[in-house]
């Protein structure tokens, strides 16, 4: 906790979790062996910006949502992992 974080949402976020009670880590490659953007260039699994390790649970925030976002998303969401997507649909916040 306590941590910067990369967007004005993701600290939002942060806070969030904080004044719920829940401990978190930033930045926490996801636990797949393959996925369909993986090239030979990458270094390691994609990484969620949230894990709540007493839950197990990975939360991706997004403030701005493209086209390939959508999609990594979309595939990510149908995976084991419990996987949790926070879009931010307020134009003001970054």
């Amino acid at each position: 906790m306590g941590h910067s974080h990369d967007s004005l949402t993701e600290g939002t976020v942060a806070c969030l979790l904080e004044d719920a009670g829940f401990r978190y880590r930033t930045q926490v490659p996801l636990p797949l062996v393959d996925w369909p953007w993986r090239t030979p260039r990458s270094r390691s699994a994609p990484k969620a910006d949230f894990f709540l390790p007493e839950s197990g649970v990975y939360i991706e925030v997004k403030g701005w949502m493209t086209l390939t976002a959508l999609s990594k998303s979309a595939w990510l969401c149908n995976q084991q992992s419990p996987y949790f997507l926070f879009q931010n649909d307020d134009s003001t916040w970054e």
